[in-house]
C-alpha cells in the first residue's frame, strides 16, 4: 500500500484522492462502530443486535455499499472489538504514515530541484568542455597538420644531407690535402725564415768588413795625406801608398759589389719569403673558409 502511495504521490491531486477514500473508509467503520456501542449501552440494547445478527445479509446488501458493514455484523463480538481496534490503529498509523510520506515526497522534490540546479550546472559544465574540446581538437588537428609538415621538411632535409654527404666527404679530404700543403709551405717558411736570419747574420758580417776596410781606408788616406804633407820627397813611396790605396779601394768596391750582391739574394729571398707568406695567409684564409662553409649549398 506504501508503494501504490508513493505511486499516487507523484501528483498531488491523485495522493489527495487516495487519502479522501482511505479516511471515508476508515471513517464509516467507526460510524458503525459507535452506532454499535451506543445500541449496546442503551436497555434492550442486546437484543436488538442479536435480532439485527440474526437477520440474514441480503445480496443487495453485499452489493452496496453497506456490505461491509454487514459482514462485520456477521462476525462475533470479540472478532468485531478486535477489527475496530486494529482499524482505529491502522487509522492512525496510516495518518502518520501520509505524513511521513508527505514530508519524504517533499523532501523528494527539494532533492530534485538541487538534481535539476546540479543538472542544468552539469549541462553548463559539459557546453563549455565541449567547446574547450572542440578547440582542443582544432589545435590538436593544427598541431598534427604541422608535424606531418615538419615531418616532410625533415625528410627532405634528410635526404639533402645524404646528398651532400659525397660533397662532404670531398671537402674533407680537400680540407686534409690543403692541410697538408699548409704544414708544407709553414716548414718551408721556417726554412726561408731561417735562410733569412742566417743571410742577416752574414750581412752584419760583411758590414762589419765594409766598416772595418772603410776604417783602414780612412786611416790609410790620413796617413797619405800625412805622408804628402811631410816629405813630397817619398813621392815614390806615396805612390806605392797610393797603388796599395787604389788596390785596396778596387778591394773595396769588391766587396761593395759582392755586398751588394748579397744584399740583392737577401732581398730577393725576402721577396721570395713574403710570396710564401702571402701564399701561406691565402691557403690559411681558404681552410678557414672550407672549414666554415656550411654543409647546405
Amino acid at each position: 500500500m506504501a508503494h501504490t502511495y508513493l505511486g499516487f504521490a507523484a501528483n498531488p491531486k491523485q495522493s489527495l484522492f487516495l487519502q479522501a477514500i482511505v479516511l471515508r473508509f476508515f471513517l464509516s467503520l467507526l460510524a458503525n462502530a459507535a452506532s454499535v456501542s451506543t445500541t449496546l449501552s442503551s436497555p434492550g440494547g442486546h437484543a436488538d443486535i442479536e435480532q439485527s445478527l440474526a437477520q440474514p445479509t441480503t445480496q443487495r446488501d453485499l452489493g452496496s455499499g453497506n456490505g461491509i458493514v454487514a459482514s462485520f455484523r456477521q462476525s462475533s463480538r470479540k472478532t468485531r472489538m478486535a477489527i475496530l481496534g486494529v482499524a482505529l490503529l491502522l487509522a492512525i498509523a496510516l495518518r502518520f504514515a501520509f505524513g511521513s510520506l508527505k514530508m519524504a515526497h517533499t523532501d523528494r522534490e527539494i532533492e530534485n530541484a538541487a538534481h535539476r540546479h546540479s543538472l542544468e550546472g552539469a549541462e553548463a559544465r559539459i557546453e563549455e568542455l565541449e567547446i574547450k574540446n572542440a578547440a582542443n581538437i582544432a589545435a590538436l588537428n593544427e598541431a598534427q597538420a604541422k608535424i606531418k609538415e615538419l615531418e616532410s621538411d625533415l625528410a627532405a632535409a634528410q635526404a639533402k644531407i645524404k646528398k651532400l654527404e659525397p660533397d662532404l666527404a670531398a671537402d674533407q679530404a680537400k680540407i686534409k690535402e690543403l692541410e697538408s700543403d699548409l704544414a708544407a709551405a709553414q716548414a718551408l717558411g721556417r726554412a726561408a725564415e731561417e735562410e733569412l736570419t742566417r743571410l742577416n747574420a752574414e750581412l752584419a758580417k760583411e758590414r762589419a768588413k765594409e766598416k772595418k776596410a772603410e776604417e783602414e781606408s780612412n786611416k790609410l788616406r790620413e796617413d797619405l795625406e800625412k805622408l804628402t804633407k811631410e816629405n813630397r820627397a817619398r813621392q815614390v813611396i806615396t805612390d806605392i801608398q797610393t797603388n796599395k790605396l787604389e788596390k785596396l779601394t778596387k778591394e773595396n768596391r769588391a766587396r761593395q759589389a759582392e755586398n751588394e750582391g748579397l744584399r740583392e739574394k737577401l732581398e730577393k729571398l725576402t721577396k721570395e719569403n713574403r710570396a710564401r707568406q702571402a701564399e701561406n695567409e691565402g691557403l690559411r684564409e681558404e681552410s678557414y673558409a672550407i672549414n666554415q662553409t656550411p654543409l647546405t649549398r
